[in-house]
């Protein structure tokens, strides 16, 4: 995890259109400290009151699955795969706070599917990650799990569905870990990897779109 200040905004490359914006927040962000409403995909903003979730992040808002479960994450630069937690929790969740969002329920989504065993995209994350082989064979179900330096973890299903941004940018078949057992310090409803792998958020938007570049800062508190 780390702690900046500031704001930060993605250019996801350049197109006809202009580059692609999204904002993200920290806790000393003046929109944060106004309890100042973010409109999301359904139009509903949350008020980002609560310590518990943006204390010392950065966080944005994403939209997963049809009709969107939009649920606030913790950015983290070091981590290439996403995830958020699922239900039902078949171990242990941690407590996600209604500024949140609700917990991604993919029986409600028409556009979840789950990630085989034997598909090139598990095999990729279980050799890139260190995994063992791990397989749902009765659900044909690839499985994760990733152990952070803090000694937070996650572990479940690799899972694929629509991520939408804002109002304006969606991609189809975004991967990312469905969680089911977590050990995470905070009440955001998970990571999202700025890391390098094939399977990041920057690399899986990149391969959705006809982006080309992407950018990132973190301006100082000004």
């Amino acid at each position: 995890m780390f702690s900046f200040q500031g704001t930060l905004h993605g250019n996801l490359g350049q197109t006809g259109a202009g580059a692609f914006q999204f904002p993200v927040f920290h806790e000393k962000h003046p929109c944060i400290q106004a309890s100042v409403h973010i409109a999301n995909v359904q139009k509903t903003w949350y008020s980002f009151e609560d310590d518990r979730i943006h204390k010392d992040r950065f966080l944005m808002a994403i939209g997963l699955g049809t009709p969107a479960f939009v649920n606030l994450v913790t950015i983290d630069t070091g981590s290439t795969l996403s995830w958020v937690q699922c239900r039902p929790c078949p171990i242990r969740c941690h407590n996600q706070d209604e500024e949140a969002g609700r917990i991604f329920d993919p029986l409600q989504s028409s556009t979840y599917q789950s990630v085989g065993c034997s598909t090139e995209d598990c095999g990729y994350v279980h050799e890139t990650l260190g995994i063992p082989f791990g397989c749902n064979e009765e659900q044909d179900s690839c499985l994760y799990s990733l152990r952070y330096a803090s000694e937070e973890y996650t572990a479940g299903s690799l899972v694929k569905d629509k991520l939408t941004l804002g109002n304006n940018f969606s991609i189809d078949d975004f991967m990312f870990g469905c969680s089911g057992d977590d050990r995470y310090n905070a009440a955001d409803a998970g990571i999202i990897g700025f890391g390098g792998a094939t399977y990041s958020f920057f690399r899986q938007v990149v391969r959705h779109t006809n982006y080309t570049a992407f950018s990132h800062c973190f301006p100082g508190n000004h």
